[in-house]
């Protein structure tokens, strides 16, 4: 397997892990189970992470798959839990994003 499709399963782990602990959080009846699914994702993320450092350098590895976690997770918060931002959390994303950039970029140089 590629190091990006494993890298993309961090991702979906780590945003999956999330979500349950989101939804967890909302009602108490779902608190137990979510926390306990939400775990076991992130912690298989974590030793697919050891799999992806592998192939890739670590900045790089976490500045995309956590950036880029950190990035969809803002988004389906939005969606699916109707959270609101304001402009300086949106610049905060914009800068996030931007930093994902500029340290993929700076990999691919050196």
């Amino acid at each position: 397997m590629k190091v990006w499709s494993i890298l993309g399963i961090f991702i979906l782990f780590q945003i999956i892990a999330n979500m349950l602990f989101k939804t967890g959080s909302l009602n108490n009846k779902y608190f137990i189970p979510c926390f306990i699914i939400a775990n076991v994702f992130g912690m298989s993320s974590t030793w697919i992470l050891m799999l992806v450092y592998k192939s890739l350098d670590a900045n790089v590895a976490m500045a995309i798959g956590g950036g880029a976690t950190f990035l969809i997770v803002q988004l389906f918060l939005m969606i699916f839990f109707g959270t609101k931002m304001v402009l300086y959390q949106w610049a905060g994303i914009v800068l996030v994003g931007s930093g994902i950039a500029l340290v993929s970029l700076g990999a691919k140089i050196g």
